[in-house]
């Protein structure tokens, strides 16, 4: 999910990644491969009591680690590595992160 800002109710954008095991299999698994920090960490700080929200800069990097993993499934020869879904969810997410008016939005994964 994004929040416009901090005191917003509701999401501006609200995207299903999957399961554990789909974050891992598409996010995690190839950030740790291609050395992208935020996202090798998605499940299990999503899944601490603090859970995954990113804000400013760490918002920035992970809206440029994004574009990696993009850039990754695209090139790759992988079969599961091109899900439609994910893809989808991938471009969405850049765009909504690559609009000025979300510079002081929050992403929140749980």
């Amino acid at each position: 999910m994004i929040f416009e800002h901090q005191t917003a109710a509701k999401p501006f954008v609200d995207l299903y990644l999957g399961s554990a095991h789909t974050v891992q299999l598409y996010w995690e698994s190839v950030g740790e491969k291609i050395g992208l920090p935020s996202m090798i960490a998605i499940t299990e700080r999503a899944d601490s009591e603090a859970g995954f929200c990113l804000s400013g800069h760490a918002l920035t990097a992970f809206s440029k680690e994004l574009a990696k993993l993009s850039k990754y499934w695209a090139q790759t020869n992988q079969p599961h590595a091109r899900s439609p879904h994910h893809s989808k969810v991938m471009s969405e997410l850049i765009a909504a992160l690559s609009d000025e008016s979300f510079n002081n939005a929050i992403l929140m994964i749980c």
